[in-house]
């Protein structure tokens, strides 16, 4: 009983110990800036922070950054991403939780950390030490980095059409000396006839294949089938490919390829009606699976 109590006054401590740190550097940044909209956005910022922070967290890694660290790093990116940066075709360098990286720029660079190594969006649980990755839509790399910071030993297959990305990915993997990954600069299609695409808003965190407006910045494109890529046990797909995905699940279970998969983790993007005939595909292929905002969880159960 009394080891019990003391654990417990431990872990009051810790948690209050990390709320004061995280306010002193709150109320020292608002003393040193005079831009209120920043601030705002600082402090709102901060408070999802800080309240994913005190979150029981079920997936843990060998080497995790610990809370402080995180929000430094939270600090760091936010006001280097208020103050702005020279974007150009040779991106912008630093170096975040003991990673080289190469990125557009600093907004970008904020959301897929906050989104990857945060929030942990694509964490998942492997029944091996060693797991099949396809990381479809790799974007500058942070997903597959995150993927060798949980499970140092898997083997991933990339893909990324923006020639922009695909670049900086390149230059991702290389500089933080990863192994066993290959990447292909494609987009993936459901059509074979096809082999080029157009790809609206690349090199940004929501490119597309369907012109929603006026934009300048595009791309032509090589296309691949993913289920050409497909003839082994897939331990996740993540997906992420701008509203391509329905079109892309539509090749895997037309080819029969989704018997090989045991985990998806995959955000859908403008379902149009799409999304019932994603699940009646799931459901025959024998997955189960859950919505958590946008990101659709899918998995088979332990037989």
């Amino acid at each position: 009983m009394v080891k019990c109590i003391l654990k417990l006054l431990r872990l009051v401590i810790d948690i209050v110990g990390f709320m004061v740190v995280v306010g002193g550097i709150i109320f020292l940044v608002a003393k040193a800036t005079h831009r209120p909209k920043n601030l705002s956005a600082f402090i709102n910022c901060s408070g999802a922070f800080l309240k994913k922070s005190l979150e029981k967290d079920s997936f843990e890694y060998q080497g995790e950054p610990g809370k402080i660290e995180k929000f430094l790093v939270h600090v760091k990116l936010l006001f280097r991403e208020a103050g702005g940066s020279t974007e150009g075709d040779s991106g912008v360098s630093d170096r975040i939780f003991g990673m080289h990286l190469l990125f557009p720029d600093y907004a970008m660079l904020h959301s897929l950390v906050d989104e990857i190594f945060i929030h942990k969006i694509y964490a998942f649980t492997s029944k091996r030490p060693d797991p099949f990755i396809i990381d479809a839509g790799s974007n500058i790399g942070m997903s597959i980095l995150f993927f060798k910071k949980m499970y140092p030993q898997a083997i991933i297959m990339g893909f990324e059409p923006s020639k922009r990305n695909f670049y900086m990915l390149e230059k991702n993997i290389k500089d933080n000396g990863l192994f066993g990954v290959r990447v292909f600069n494609k987009a993936l299609t459901n059509d074979s006839a096809t082999k080029e695409i157009t790809l609206y808003n690349a090199g940004t965190t929501c490119g597309t294949l369907c012109k929603t407006g006026p934009t300048s910045r595009y791309e032509v494109v090589q296309t691949a089938l993913l289920s050409s890529y497909i003839n082994q046990p897939v331990d996740l797909l993540k997906m992420d490919i701008e509203g391509a995905e329905y079109d892309v699940f539509q090749d895997l279970f037309d080819n029969d390829k989704l018997q090989f998969v045991d985990q998806i983790i995959m955000e859908y993007h403008n379902p149009q009606g799409k999304i019932s005939k994603l699940f009646d595909m799931f459901d025959k292929s024998g997955f189960t699976y859950e919505i958590k905002k946008e990101i659709i969880f899918a998995y088979k159960p332990l037989r």
